[in-house]
């Protein structure tokens, strides 16, 4: 399946688009979110995606059901939610991000996949063949963070006006693009000749923990 169908799949152009019928088709939509429902950052990705097909004619809860699954922060559970949503046979499914797409990705190999965002080459996780043309029923859009990393560190030395000899990274090992993030991070760190200390993040409990361990 190429890019267009699953695109069109999304955004309801295509594959269960608007129809000049009398009746309009009903379509079902799965979402899958590592997150949590209803806090801050949701309004960003389910909100956005509600808003969108909105826009487009669709009327959520009449012409489309929206399947919402999410793994409040626990991203052990992203697999079985996956094959649960599945198992529901909707027409495309969005994922909000890598580690979300991951599990998508061995639960089906024919409805249509498209993520939101993710912030490493979707290549290297083997979740598309190529960026121009990526095959297979996966495509989505993607950020770069990792191509920051050197230019945060100059940032940083800027705002203390000194040299800076420590530095600490703090990344999710649970997330799909955290390994990719962190060796971008540390080869940037070398560049600039600092020391870069790696705490993981699994979880709010840790959060306390790790900056517990930044002293220094």
């Amino acid at each position: 399946m190429n890019r267009r169908t699953l695109i069109a799949a999304l955004s309801g152009t295509a594959v269960f688009g608007p129809s000049v019928a009398q009746t309009p088709p009903r379509a079902r939509l799965g979402y899958l979110s590592g997150g949590m429902k209803g806090d801050d950052a949701s309004l960003n990705t389910i909100g956005v995606l509600q808003e969108s097909l909105s826009q487009l004619g669709w009327r959520i809860g009449d012409t489309l059901e929206i399947d919402e699954s999410w793994a409040g922060g626990d991203f052990g559970r992203l697999p079985r939610l996956a094959g649960e949503l599945v198992a529901k046979k909707p027409n495309v499914i969005v994922a909000t991000g890598a580690t979300e797409t991951v599990a998508l990705r061995a639960a089906t190999q024919s409805i249509p996949i498209v993520f939101m965002q993710i912030s490493t080459d979707p290549v290297s996780l083997g979740l598309v063949k190529s960026i121009a043309r990526p095959g297979g029923n996966i495509t989505g859009f993607m950020q770069g963070p990792q191509v920051l990393w050197a230019k945060r560190i100059e940032l940083l030395t800027e705002l203390v006006s000194r040299p800076l000899r420590h530095l600490a990274w703090l990344g999710n090992p649970g997330n799909a693009s955290s390994e990719a993030s962190w060796a971008d991070a540390r080869d940037a760190a070398g560049k600039f000749g600092n020391e870069l200390s790696r705490f993981n993040v699994s979880s709010a409990d840790d959060i306390d923990r790790a900056f517990s361990g930044l002293k220094g």
